[in-house]
């Protein structure tokens, strides 16, 4: 049945499906009759957070009410220090789901395509589907055949026989072929 603004809305979201999260720990003591799971699918940690992180908490309950700094001024700034880049070479994000979909959503679309992992995570399916890009998925290489990240044969990460690495330096002439039908879509690190 079709909804007036599901016309709307891109041809990549109107083919989406509903993610179907995992079981919760709930769910499973219910249906297997068992106790005290540990859920180690879901990033959770099952020793709830450090006394550290509690603090920390506990510190910033009193501005809790308030809007924090959307642009993260305080922590850009202090991730830019450890990790010596500048400040504006950093985006954040609520989590991974966010900073995947800006990536999508900004170098993606119906002409591109996009090479991720069958066993990866569901939001690179999603956020390409939803930019109406053409998903690659590859499947594990075999054991004992595994490649290092960025690597194509022994080639470089654009598989001009450059040094992989040099992708955290300045952009080369082949940079702009990423990404395009046929190239390799993807930085690593």
């Amino acid at each position: 049945m079709s909804h007036p603004l599901t016309d709307l809305a891109a041809p990549g979201v109107r083919a989406l499906k509903p993610y179907q999260p995992g079981k919760s720990i709930s769910e499973l003591e219910r249906e297997y009759g068992v106790h005290d799971i540990i859920k180690l699918a879901s990033n959770e940690n099952p020793l709830g957070p450090g006394p550290g992180v509690l603090e920390a908490i506990q510190a910033e309950m009193g501005d809790i009410a308030r809007y924090q700094d959307a642009g993260g001024f305080e922590l850009k700034q202090a991730l830019a220090r450890r990790h010596g880049v500048h400040a504006d070479c950093i985006t954040l994000g609520n989590g991974s789901n966010d900073v995947l979909v800006l990536l999508a959503e900004a170098f993606l679309q119906d002409t591109l395509e996009a090479v991720y992992s069958r066993y990866s995570f569901a939001v690179y399916m999603i956020a390409v589907q939803a930019v109406g890009a053409t998903a690659r998925i590859a499947d594990p290489n075999p054991p004992g055949h595994a490649q290092p990240l960025g690597r194509s044969g022994g080639d470089g990460a654009t598989g001009d026989g450059q040094d992989p690495d040099r992708v955290r330096g300045q952009p080369q002439q082949s940079d702009r072929n990423l990404g395009r039908r046929g190239g390799i879509a993807g930085i690593a690190r």
